[in-house]
């Protein structure tokens, strides 16, 4: 089989670095192209894997491949992985190749060598845009840790602000808290908790909601016991 240029190969390497495992997969957004698409969809005998590389576009709601192609990936002894396509679709122009055939247990039966070696030539070109498009650099910036911004530095331009209003005071050591506001409460009249108070309003006035507190000054004590918890 036919496999992929030494500068493709590169390319595909640099783009599935430590993708391994059956199931690993990744998206690629570098606008203004088409986000790439490449995932590991199964093991191809002891050493290998098949590989999916795909660009994927949209057109009236459904998701177009432009292209798709499948790769045998095998690791060379040098470390780099060698890339035998046997795949290729583009829904937009309404083709779609099968250049190898498998048994069911996976193992290679058969290969179209024309077929699959145009699907080779293609990808070679195809890998060398990806790079000249910018998908390895985007890619990296995609690796790339995502920067964790102090809470004291995303607070700094809401301090003026939130201090002018009052919901934020400096202290003397250069804190800063969030006074509570006052809380008003009339003890006066008040609904019934059922405390002591409470009962004997209820039995001199039945159907009242509220009534007069014996204690309004240090204010019910079972509301301040709710207010605390």
């Amino acid at each position: 089989m036919q496999k992929v240029n030494q500068k493709a190969a590169r390319v595909f390497d640099t783009l599935t670095k430590g993708m391994e495992k059956v199931g690993d997969h990744k998206k690629i957004i570098n606008e203004p192209f088409m986000p790439l698409c490449i995932e590991v969809i199964d093991k191809q005998g002891p050493n290998g894997l098949r590989i999916s590389f795909c660009h994927y576009g949209e057109q009236n709601g459904d998701l177009m491949r432009d292209p798709e192609i499948c790769f045998i990936k095998v690791q060379g002894i040098n470390g780099a992985g060698m890339y035998a396509p046997y795949y290729f679709r583009n829904d937009y122009q309404g083709v779609e190749q099968f250049a190898v055939n498998f048994g069911d247990n996976g193992a290679m039966i058969s290969y179209y060598a024309k077929q699959q070696r145009d699907i080779a030539t293609f990808a070679g070109i195809w890998a060398e845009n990806l790079k000249n498009q910018g998908f390895i650099k985007a890619d990296e910036a995609q690796k790339k840790p995502t920067k964790e911004i102090p809470l004291s530095e995303m607070m700094e331009p809401m301090k003026g602000p939130l201090i002018e209003a009052g919901l934020l005071r400096e202290e003397s050591d250069g804190s800063f808290t969030a006074p509570l506001p006052a809380l008003e409460l009339d003890y006066a009249k008040m609904d019934y908790l059922n405390c002591f108070d409470c009962s004997n309003i209820a039995l001199k006035h039945p159907g009242s909601d509220n009534g007069e507190c014996s204690e309004p000054k240090g204010g019910c004590k079972k509301l301040l016991t709710m207010l605390e918890a």
